[in-house]
């Protein structure tokens, strides 16, 4: 994947201050998974996704496309 960043003239940004949302506290081992992030790219599931292409339809702003990536795989039965 391409990381493309736009010139610094028009692609800034600022973010609205709001408070942090209810049940959303920080992940204690973000640090962790961001400096293990080489390791586990290519086996994450989104590098590695199948899918069935369902439709692609274009609008002016945006274009929507459609995938079918089946049944999620059963649950580890907890023993």
């Amino acid at each position: 994947m391409k990381v493309s960043r736009p010139d610094v003239k028009i692609g800034r940004y600022r973010m609205i201050k709001h408070e942090r949302d209810k049940h959303n506290e920080p992940n204690p081992q973000r640090f962790n998974k961001i400096q293990n992030t080489k390791n586990t790219m290519r086996k994450d599931g989104i590098s590695s996704l199948t899918y069935r292409l369902v439709s692609i339809k274009k609008y002016p702003l945006y274009t929507n496309i459609s995938v079918e990536i089946g049944k999620p795989p059963p649950r580890p039965l907890r023993g």
